[in-house]
């Protein structure tokens, strides 16, 4: 069978069905809504107890085993260990994952609570599943019937991809949407955003635009690929802890490395201003409505303005569908290579690269997976 073909007969099935399906997943998983903690005292954890209060459930604690959060307290819901999780309620709890990052290996996790503490475990995702008016979707999930209503966008993106490593990929994470299975998507690609897997071959004048620089973990990747053959790079990194970081990492460089660099203290969307931004210091910051600080924006148009051979990494928190629909013509202009996020919104994966592919510009599109658990799904588009 070929892998459109799996892809086909994926999509196939009766959205009604399916989510019966997914409703049975959560509940065969969680038995009792009242012996729940929440394993994550992070961003994620503090989202998720909102959300689950406002479907009516209050989780027992968050469990965590990062010692100076320990009897600490989010929201008014204690922050316990494990151990002390399991003396104080018991091994028939469930534990909800709420973690979700490039390093974090979910089954790794689900093993631990199951072997150290005989605990149930079940991701967060799933939540999108048993609640859709509390939680409608997180990051790229969403109910396994709307995942199914977009079949012909999905079977489009298959067409347009340029090889079958890229349509293994689609595959792996629809039936990852649909059945929640993290062993679908756990094999990954090294060196993310630059692959030997996918033809890259940068020029040696290449600029490279670091959109989402965090604190140079980007930049080191790609020194270490460009090998001193690059005209220059622009980082850019609106949070301030990130960008402090990301500047003394920099001057670290050697002069002739660090005089090519120029790193900016702004976010990045598809028109320049101003807009709001959840500062939290790590990999979790993003653009939105209600941030915690105002940070300047600059336009990809500002940023690529003069003509050059551009490659550009979009990794900017959900902001990468707005910023390249409102960019589509400097695109066209200048016709970069770019590597862009395609997870932190459900519709990415197929609305980024069919919006481009539009454009009929000769691009070709790879998909390459580089985190566990659903993150760092890249989608490569490269010029002729």
């Amino acid at each position: 069978m070929t892998l459109r073909k799996n892809i086909e007969e994926l999509l196939s099935e009766d959205p009604t069905q399916a989510t019966l399906r997914s409703i049975k997943y959560f509940d065969s998983r969680v038995p009792d809504l009242n012996k729940v903690v929440l394993f994550g005292a992070g961003n994620i954890g503090r989202m998720i107890l909102k959300k689950m209060r406002h479907a009516g459930i209050e989780p027992l604690a968050f469990v965590d085993e990062t010692p100076s959060k320990i009897s600490t307290f989010i929201e008014g819901l204690e922050i316990i260990s494990l151990e002390t999780a399991y003396h104080r309620y018991g091994s028939d709890l469930t534990a909800i994952i709420t973690i979700l990052n490039p390093n974090h290996d979910y089954i790794a996790t689900e093993r631990m609570l199951k072997e150290k503490f005989g605990m149930n475990a079940i991701s967060f995702l799933a939540c999108v599943w048993k609640f859709p008016d509390s939680f409608k979707s997180l990051q790229f999930m969403v109910a396994p019937d709307l995942t199914l209503s977009q079949g012909e966008q999905l079977l489009t993106l298959s067409d347009g991809l340029a090889d079958d490593q890229s349509r293994l990929e689609l595959e792996k994470h629809i039936r990852f949407r649909l059945y929640l299975d993290f062993h679908e998507i756990n094999i990954l690609e090294s060196k993310p955003y630059f692959t030997k897997t996918v033809p890259l071959n940068l020029p040696k004048d290449v600029k490279f635009i670091d959109a989402g620089a965090y604190d140079g973990d980007t930049i080191r990747l790609f020194l270490d690929h460009a090998q001193n053959q690059f005209s220059h790079i622009t980082a850019i990194e609106p949070d301030p802890v990130n960008f402090k970081h990301l500047s003394e990492y920099v001057q670290e460089l050697s002069p002739d490395i660090r005089n090519r660099i120029k790193i900016k203290n702004v976010a990045l969307s598809g028109k320049a201003g101003k807009l709001y931004f959840n500062a939290t210091g790590d990999m979790n910051s993003n653009l939105g409505s209600t941030g915690n600080i105002e940070v300047d924006v600059d336009s990809l148009e500002t940023i690529i303005s003069e003509e050059g051979n551009y490659y550009i990494k979009f990794d900017i928190e959900g902001a990468e569908s707005e910023t390249i629909s409102n960019s589509l013509k400097i695109i066209q202009e200048r016709r970069p290579a770019m590597a862009i996020s395609v997870y932190h919104s459900y519709d990415d994966i197929w609305s980024i690269p069919n919006q481009l592919k539009e454009l009929d510009m000769g691009y070709k599109f790879y998909l390459r997976s580089h985190g566990i658990d659903g993150t760092d799904l890249i989608c490569y588009a490269l010029p002729n």
